[in-house]
């Protein structure tokens, strides 16, 4: 039997390209589309906008893989690249500001997971990264 899977994706743009050559339809459901062999979601930026999203989905799929533009904040990834992640962690704002912050950040908030040997780690956020300051400190390169 084939394994019903689903692609997520934080936002239209990162999926227009896939919706339009895979020729994915919307479905009922807001942000759910569908072509012959796949579903595709568009879950918002963030882990808990994809848990929301995906939470009524799941039961419905085999695999879901979460497909999306990950912002590199190192200096040798270029576009257009794939790389296997080797560690993922989470970065959460503190609300006393950007000193606290880097504090919260190195000590408290990110636990990274060790997936295999990669170098390579993604920081999952619930915003965008704007601040230079903020992306520098996060940085591994």
């Amino acid at each position: 039997m084939k394994n019903k899977i689903l692609l997520a994706f934080a936002t239209m743009q990162e999926a227009a390209h896939t919706i339009e050559e895979l020729s994915f339809r919307p479905t009922k459901e807001t942000g759910v589309y569908e072509n012959q062999n796949l579903n595709l979601v568009i879950t918002g930026i963030g882990p808990y906008a994809a848990h929301h999203s995906i939470e009524s989905l799941i039961d419905g799929f085999d695999e879901i893989w979460n497909i999306g533009i990950a912002g590199s904040l190192s200096k040798t990834i270029q576009p257009n690249e794939i790389h296997e992640i080797g560690k993922v962690s989470k970065f959460s704002f503190h609300p006393g500001g950007l000193e606290d912050t880097a504090f919260y950040h190195s000590e408290c908030i990110l636990k990274e997971i060790e997936i295999n040997q990669s170098k390579i780690k993604l920081i999952t956020a619930d915003f965008p990264l704007h601040n230079p300051t903020l992306r520098d400190s996060l940085s591994c390169s």
